[in-house]
Formats: C-alpha cells, sequence, structure tokens
C-alpha cells in the first residue's frame, strides 16, 4: 500500500471516530404535557319568594304610567330579609324601578361553650382523682334587631318637576338624606285633595303627586 493510500485510509478511520463522538454527545428535546387542573368555586345561592304584589296608577315623567309594587322573602349565604321592588310601567314598558331592602335579619348569639378538664399527674394531683370542670363563660348578649320601615313624605320640586327635596311635619328637607339614616329615592304617591300625608295606596278623591320614599330605622 502507497503512502497516499494509507493517509487516506487514516483521514476515514479519523471521520468517523468524531461523527461517533458528535452522535454521542448529542440532545434530543422531549416535550411533556403540562397538567391542566379545574376547579369548581360554587356559586352562592340566593332564593327569593313573592309574598304580596300590587298594582296602582301613577305617573311618571308628567304622564300616566302604572306602578307594580311586589314585597318578597330572599335567603341567601349572609342571611335572610325582606325586599321591596317597584317597577314602573309606561305603554307595556318599563321605564323605571325602585328596589330596596326594608328589613335585616338578627345577628344571633353564640352558644356558649364548654372547657374539658385534663387530669392531674402530679404527686398533689393523683390522675385517679375526679377533676372539677370550670363553668361555660355565659353568653355574650344578642344584638337589637334593626327593622327599616318605607315611609313616604310629600316631595319638593323645581320648575321642571326634579325632586329636589321633601317635607317632614311641614318642614322642608333639602337633599334626599333619610331621617335616620340611608338614602330616600323618588317615587309617586297618593293625597288626599286638601293635602296631608302621602300614601302609597290609592284612595277614593285622592291625587297622585311627587313623593320621596324613606326607610326609617327602628
Amino acid at each position: 500500500m502507497s503512502d497516499l493510500a494509507k493517509l487516506s485510509a487514516a483521514l476515514a478511520a479519523t471521520a468517523v471516530i468524531v461523527l461517533s463522538a458528535s452522535a454521542a454527545h448529542a440532545t434530543v428535546a422531549v416535550s411533556v404535557p403540562k397538567p391542566t387542573i379545574n376547579i369548581n368555586v360554587p356559586k352562592p345561592t340566593v332564593s327569593v319568594t313573592p309574598i304580596s304584589s300590587s298594582v296602582r296608577p301613577g305617573t311618571f315623567a308628567g304622564k300616566p304610567a302604572t306602578v307594580q309594587n311586589t314585597v318578597s322573602n330572599w335567603q341567601g349565604p349572609a342571611g335572610a330579609g325582606t325586599q321591596s321592588t317597584s317597577m314602573i310601567y309606561q305603554n307595556g314598558k318599563v321605564v323605571g324601578a325602585i328596589s330596596s331592602i326594608s328589613k335585616y335579619p338578627a345577628t344571633s348569639a353564640p352558644g356558649p361553650t364548654t372547657n374539658t378538664s385534663h387530669p392531674a399527674t402530679s404527686a398533689s394531683h393523683p390522675a385517679n382523682q375526679p377533676q372539677t370542670a370550670k363553668p361555660a363563660p355565659p353568653p355574650a348578649p344578642a344584638k337589637p334587631k334593626i327593622t327599616f320601615t318605607p315611609v313616604e313624605y310629600p316631595a319638593f320640586t323645581d320648575q321642571y318637576g326634579t325632586v329636589k327635596g321633601y317635607y317632614v311635619n311641614g318642614k322642608l328637607v333639602y337633599g334626599l338624606a333619610g331621617p335616620t339614616g340611608g338614602t330616600c329615592v323618588p317615587t309617586m304617591g297618593y293625597q288626599a285633595a286638601g293635602g296631608g300625608s302621602v300614601s302609597s295606596n290609592y284612595t277614593h278623591g285622592s291625587v297622585s303627586v311627587h313623593a320621596v320614599q324613606c326607610y326609617i330605622k327602628s
């Protein structure tokens, strides 16, 4: 074999070794799918049960309207109470709505707790000696029940019919702040022809007037 043939054979063997070393150090990428975790969060359930409903004529924006008032009991995670909703209709379409909670539930007092005594293990108190349980602390006094009663007052309006305040026992109150807190809302009520108090119920001879509905805390 000539020197040229020997050199060619040596170069070929070296190329095989280099290729084998490269293949040994090759990196193979493997994709691993990430797991998907679904967490179901339960939605709070609130049940509403209507207990009374009434329909009365009225006016809205200076035009005849029909007012439907519905009183419902509600029960949910936060407690229970009574809700009053008034829907105002004109030509069969809803043009306004007023909804408010008129009663809040009372907070129940926590029940008494009991302390569990442990047997003594010291020489002065043998384990077989009966221990006297400590008296349970007295329960906390129950919080007073708060009730909100809806009351309607004659409204004070400007020349455009916008409610700017209301009258309480003949005294003008500017704004819509309630007498015992909260905010009053404009509504329509009925008043005798000679004036006086405003009622949400129609009586013979009464006229429809602008009013505000406030919730009095008691």
